[in-house]
């Protein structure tokens, strides 16, 4: 499932192991980090790296906004 993002929907992100655009995700009820990774081609410790606020892979809440790296 892609979205359609615009130049607004973008930030960029440096440091770490990944440095280069993200979009801001909204977590649905349905979702767990490892189908968020696997939607977009990215791993789990990489997700818990861009949004330091997730402290337990197992614990993600619904309406709350994580940051998803943009793939090239």
């Amino acid at each position: 499932m892609a979205e359609l993002l615009n130049e607004n929907d973008l930030s960029q992100v440096s440091g770490g192991a990944y440095s280069g655009p993200v979009f801001d995700y909204t977590v649905l009820e349905s979702d767990t980090l490892g189908k968020i990774a696997k939607r977009y081609s990215t791993t789990e410790g990489l997700l818990m790296e861009l949004n330091p606020r997730i402290k337990d892979k197992n614990k993600l809440y619904p309406g709350t906004t994580i940051k998803i790296p943009i793939k090239n």
